[in-house]
């Protein structure tokens, strides 16, 4: 082969290689765009002799912000954090009938923390809890907290309930493969169930509380090249 061609050959070779894959020269997203979206319904009870108080709620969040590569981490901006959905009704004793309670009704609401996200293991962990209130509502009972769903990192946690022992289906552990935010917009969904039951004393009386959910959660995260103060 004459030195003519060699020199063809290796500038095709050259073009062929960048050919292969040309999201390796791409550069990596200045930040992304993260929006979560959660639904849960459930229920509680709360039985001592004689009375019985139990009640049905369901609720909706939405949280929208920002991801932004800091160093090997990353850091969370927050735009939104709204409550979309929020309705309990509760039965009190002997009434036979439930009253509907909203926002509006109450003071007391569920309120949605997403606290950081953790990087372990090659994976992206959002860790949140939603803060409930005591219930039942009625001044008259004993109260309880209400259990609001919570992610995996979050339920390990010293001093809590151990909600990760009471799950009974799917999986609270809400983890996305760090390399796919890097190649487009990613797009995990995740559901739940949880319950748990238990006998608690108080002032030498035994009472029975339980309580349950179930969860669906969406995590969407949008990538974008431009730097974060174009947007402004």
């Amino acid at each position: 082969m004459t030195a003519k061609k060699l020199r063809a050959a290796l500038a095709l070779f050259c073009l062929g290689l960048g050919s292969v894959s040309p999201g390796a020269r791409r550069p990596a997203p200045a930040w992304w765009d993260l929006v979560l979206r959660l639904k849960t319904e459930g229920d509680y009870r709360v039985e001592e002799p004689g009375t019985l108080f139990s009640g049905t709620f369901r609720l909706a969040v939405r949280w929208a912000g920002r991801l932004e590569p800091d160093e090997d981490d990353y850091l969370l901006v927050r735009f939104e954090n709204k409550l979309t959905g929020w309705e309990i009704r509760e039965t009190p004793p002997a009434a036979g009938s439930f009253r509907i309670m909203s926002q509006k009704d109450i003071a007391a609401r569920p309120a949605f923390n997403l606290q950081y996200v953790l990087k372990k293991g090659g994976s992206l962990y959002l860790e949140f809890f939603i803060e409930g209130f005591p219930v039942p509502l009625n001044l008259f009972a004993e109260n309880f907290p209400l259990h609001l769903p919570c992610s995996e990192e979050i339920g390990l946690k010293p001093g809590g309930i151990g909600y990760n022992l009471s799950l009974v289906e799917g999986s609270n552990r809400i983890a996305i493969p760090e390399d796919e935010i890097f190649r487009g917009p990613v797009k995990k969904s995740f559901s739940w169930t949880w319950k748990r039951q238990e006998w608690v004393s108080r002032q030498n009386r035994s009472i029975f509380t339980a309580g349950s959910h179930k969860v669906s959660l969406t995590v969407t995260l949008t990538p974008h090249q431009e730097e974060v103060n174009s947007r402004h």
